[in-house]
Order: C-alpha cells, then sequence, then structure tokens
C-alpha cells in the first residue's frame, strides 16, 4: 500500500504502536514534598489530555475551555518533567523531581473473525485520485506477490471498498434491470419483438455521450453518474420511439421501409429536438453546481446531459440502420389491406 500510487497515511494495525509513557512515582519524595499521587496525576493528565477549566454560553451555543499543553510541547520527556505542581503546603513543585519516566509503547491490538487473526491496513486516497483507482493498483500489487492460500486481502466490512462494491453491484443490476423492464414493456405494447430491438440501440448511443461527458468534465463515474445512467435508459429510448413509432404507421399506409424510415426521420427531427433540448437545459445548473456543496451530485447531471446530445445525433443514424436490417420487409396490415380495396374479404 505504501508504494500504490494515490495512497496516502498509510497506516496498518500489525506495526502501529501508540506511544505512551509510564509514570513511576517515588512516594517518599513525595511525602518529603509534601505532594500527593491524586494532584500529580491530576496535573499530568490534563497537560496531556486536557481538563474542561470552564464553560460559557454564546451565539453559536455551549462552549467549552479546555486547558492542554500545545502539541510542539506534548514530544518530549523534558517537557513532561516540567509540569507544574502545587504542594499541599502552597509550594510549587515539578513532576520530574518525584517521578521516573519509561517510553511504554502499547502493544498491538490482535483482532479475529471467525477464529481468524485480521490485521487492517487503512490509508486514504490523493485529491489527484479516486478511490477505484487506487484500489485497483492495491490489487493488482497484491497479486503480484503470489500470497499462500491462507492468506486473503479483502475489503474490511462497511469501510469505503466495500460500500463502493456493494454501490456498483446494487446499480449494475438496477441498469439491467431497467433495461430488460424497457424491453418488455415495448414487447408488450408493440406486440412484437423486433420493433422493441431496434428501439433499444438507442441506449449504448447514449452510454457513448454519458462516458465520453464524464472523461471531458474528468470527472468520475461515482454514485451519482450512475444514477444518471440508470435515468438514461428510460430518457433516451424515447427518440427511437419517436421513429419506429411512426416509421411503421407510415408502413401500414402503404409505404415501403426506406422511405417510411426517412420521413419519419424527417417528421420526428423537430419533436426529437424540442424533448433534448429541454432535458438538457433543465439538468444544467445542476452540471455547473451553482450552489455550495452540490459539486458532489454534479456528475449527475454531466452524464445526463452527455448522453441525450449524443443519443439526439446518434440514434437519427443508428435507429433508422438497424430499421433497414432488423424491420420485416412487408408489414401484415398493407397485405391484409391490398384484398379489401378488391371487395375480397380478408382471411386471418
Amino acid at each position: 500500500m505504501l508504494h500504490t500510487p494515490g495512497a496516502v497515511n498509510v497506516n496498518s494495525s500489525a506495526v502501529s504502536l501508540s506511544p505512551q509513557v509510564e509514570l513511576l512515582f517515588q512516594r517518599a519524595k513525595m511525602r518529603a514534598l509534601n505532594v500527593s499521587i491524586g494532584t500529580a496525576t491530576t496535573a499530568a493528565r490534563a497537560a496531556f489530555g486536557g481538563a474542561i477549566a470552564t464553560q460559557f454560553e454564546s451565539p453559536q451555543g455551549l462552549i467549552q475551555v479546555q486547558v492542554i499543553y500545545p502539541r510542539d510541547q506534548r514530544n518530549d520527556l523534558s517537557t513532561i518533567a516540567q509540569i507544574p505542581i502545587r504542594a499541599d503546603n502552597g509550594e510549587i513543585v515539578h513532576l520530574g523531581d518525584f517521578t521516573t519516566f519509561r517510553w511504554s509503547p502499547t502493544p498491538p491490538l490482535i483482532t479475529r473473525v471467525n477464529r481468524n487473526t485480521v490485521i487492517d491496513v487503512s490509508a486514504n486516497f490523493a485529491p489527484s485520485s479516486s478511490l477505484s483507482n487506487v484500489q485497483n493498483a492495491f490489487m493488482q500489487r497484491v497479486a503480484a506477490l503470489h500470497l499462500p492460500k491462507n492468506i486473503q486481502v479483502r475489503p474490511r466490512p462497511n469501510g469505503s471498498q466495500d460500500l463502493m462494491n456493494q454501490t456498483l453491484t446494487g446499480l449494475g443490476s438496477s441498469l439491467v434491470l431497467s433495461i430488460v423492464l424497457v424491453f418488455l414493456l415495448m414487447v408488450a405494447l408493440y406486440n412484437s419483438y423486433r420493433s422493441p430491438l431496434i428501439i433499444m440501440f438507442s441506449v449504448p448511443v447514449a452510454a457513448v455521450g454519458a462516458l465520453g461527458a464524464l472523461a471531458l468534465t474528468h470527472e468520475t463515474l461515482n454514485l451519482f453518474s450512475l444514477i444518471g445512467t440508470v435515468m438514461l435508459v428510460g430518457i433516451v429510448t424515447k427518440n427511437g420511439i419517436l421513429l419506429v413509432d411512426y416509421a411503421n404507421t407510415l408502413r401500414r399506409h402503404g409505404r415501403n421501409k426506406l422511405r417510411a424510415i426517412v420521413e419519419s426521420a424527417y417528421t420526428r427531427f423537430r419533436p426529437i429536438v424540442m424533448t433534448s433540448v429541454s432535458v438538457v437545459a433543465g439538468n444544467i445548473p445542476l452540471a455547473l453546481a451553482l450552489e455550495p456543496g452540490s459539486s458532489v451530485r454534479s456528475s449527475l447531471g454531466t452524464v445526463v446531459i452527455g448522453g441525450i446530445l449524443s443519443s439526439l445525433f446518434l440514434t437519427l443514424v443508428l435507429v433508422p440502420i438497424m430499421y433497414m436490417w432488423l424491420a420485416p420487409a412487408r408489414f401484415p396490415a398493407v397485405e391484409a389491406a391490398a384484398p379489401r380495396a378488391h371487395g375480397v374479404p380478408a382471411h386471418a
């Protein structure tokens, strides 16, 4: 972890020994100086652990005044020895006059889960990096170590890595489920598999724009950007629906496949542009993060804007091409309407 790019403040529970100093009071000297053990321990504790001297009310609420030594004076044993203590007779003595100091680091805490020894290795990631990049680089270095099978390296439960993995798994499942539900809904409405399949080709072109927008704005694929990706599945399919539905209507009136999709793209271009521009305009304030603290959610607006813009232009190209490939050559409604024109009854 120390050599993983982007990892800072690396710490391990196996090697982190907490600094600790033992105070050995010499009782004979304390009796001679007329100092009690309680007074000495209270003074030492206040100097290094802090003590609440008083408190007062303020417009911001109750404020406590804590007395404690400055940080730069809490790293040397000679400073500890100079802690002043008032004896019972009123005189001022120092802690080092009757105390012996000894460094005694606290031993590491051994943690076990299911009878297995667990060592926690933690780190923060630098502002120029991201959690996913640091995690991937770290796991690659771990794999190169070829550790024994009885040693497992995995995210700590409810840690940052574990929560990120849960988020990716949950939103990934939601994305797949949303695509399936949208497809099945259109199958039920169109009573066909071909038209919904053609319409669903508008989703990949939206993903291209969403990822491209994140790359241009130097934002990461996080919780909010994944939520925006799931939203795009329902938003961008409206472009394909406008094209395919009107093309099918034209074919029921006798147009051939090429003429129907071309006329549909020409007629539906204006509604597609209007709906796309309205969605983009509504997400611009979110993407710009105009409010304080809203920058964490700006990736959601960025994803939606990028996906809508790419869908606006690429859907008008990809969906007609897929329509020419996958749509049936002849519509049953045209064939059924032809006999009625000559007075011959149509048979189911």
